[in-house]
């Protein structure tokens, strides 16, 4: 951030703040004063997840260890538990998926459950936000769920916030989409079944249509997000139109409510493609893949987005009988996402999965394989 940021940035000031308060002799009752204002800091700057989609991963990994030192390594000081339980909450939300990250995100996220609980135990709204990331995470590391783990967390989420405000509650939309998420998105890892059971998207589709008219009466960000789960849900159950119809009004709330183009614009575009090619409109699918490159072009922390225009793109290629052509757009989506992801990452060994069975015809396109957490 030195090298890349002018010096009024919050995160330099930060970071100059917190070089020379370290090697400062100050009694500690100051120091104390202090690290509760760094908290207090880092809450205000730490970037906050806007769903399944992160625009600042640089950024909040820059600022982590702070985050970590102040919070994680003595006892908080006091009156801060509810600002540190958020800003650990946030922490897992932009942590990798290598086996290390999970392990440090089930850590961070326990204690932040901890002290939202034991701070402010009324805010169900936010416990079960928590919950809910966790549930995410546990398919993350089971993605079949076979132990029931990932399951059994959303449906507490929504447990807990039914029982406190009543089924008819639009603070229920955010946990009901949750759950449809994992029941969406847990499968039997073996690259031939990615494919959830019946059952289970009857039961995901079903809790999309109650969050959506949890939420009909909005024109919000939330009412977006939820339709956007509700057309991937239409899309695993090949009711494309419906799915085609979901994604179209998500696109057009974005349209209406945010500034400027919304990345989640660009996760909606690769869907549409998805569903343009398996209706076998090629030529569409690519106009709609050029819209998605765009977006995801506007921000380098939008990389990612790149990764699934490219993998996207392979498989319309592969459905045109290009079987070299599909290869190397694949395989540069790998190249990228060894670089955005990591080698390790769930997505990039997606990614090696698809290119060797690329010439399985048992093989769901691109966005079947798909991890649950944060992205």
């Amino acid at each position: 951030d030195e090298e890349l940021a002018a010096a009024d940035v919050d995160v330099v000031q930060l970071n100059r703040a917190l070089r020379a308060i370290v090697p400062a002799k100050l009694q500690e009752a100051d120091k104390e004063t202090i690290r509760a204002y760094l908290i207090r800091v880092l809450a205000a700057v730490y970037p906050a997840p806007e769903w399944e989609i992160n625009t600042a991963w640089d950024r909040a990994r820059l600022l982590a260890p702070h985050v970590e030192h102040l919070l994680l390594t003595s006892l908080l000081p006091p009156g801060c538990e509810a600002v540190a339980a958020d800003l650990l909450h946030r922490i897992t939300q932009f942590l990798g998926q290598t086996p290390a990250d999970l392990n440090k995100a089930d850590k961070i996220i326990d204690r932040a459950l901890e002290l939202r609980r034991a701070a402010k135990p009324e805010d169900k709204a936010r416990i079960a936000d928590i919950l809910g990331t966790k549930a995410l995470l546990a398919l993350t590391r089971d993605p079949g769920d076979t132990k029931g783990q990932a399951v059994k967390l959303a449906e507490e989420a929504l447990a807990v916030v039914e029982t406190a405000f009543g089924p008819n509650d639009r603070r229920l939309a955010m946990p009901l989409i949750t759950l449809a998420r994992v029941l969406r998105d847990k499968h039997d890892p073996s690259p031939a079944h990615i494919i959830p059971d019946p059952e289970s998207l009857a039961l995901a589709t079903g809790h999309c249509e109650r969050a959506l008219n949890l939420l009909a009466a909005e024109d919000s960000l939330d009412r977006a997000h939820a339709l956007s789960v509700y057309g991937r849900v239409l899309s695993r159950q090949k009711r494309l139109a419906d799915a085609r119809v979901a994604l179209t009004q998500a696109l057009e709330i974005y349209r209406r409510v945010c500034a400027k183009v919304h990345p989640a614009q660009g996760r909606n575009a690769v869907d549409m493609a998805e569903i343009m090619i398996r209706e076998g409109a090629y030529e569409d699918a690519r106009i709609m893949l050029d819209k998605a490159r765009h977006i995801y072009a506007q921000d380098e922390d939008l990389q990612y987005g790149i990764v699934l225009c490219d993998s996207m793109e392979g498989w319309l290629e592969k459905a045109r009988g290009r079987r070299d052509k599909a290869a190397e757009c694949l395989k540069r989506a790998l190249e990228l996402a060894q670089k955005v992801h990591g080698p390790d990452h769930a997505k990039t060994k997606a990614l090696e999965t698809q290119i060797a069975w690329l010439d399985k015809p048992t093989v769901q396109i691109a966005s079947g394989v798909s991890s649950t957490h944060l992205a």
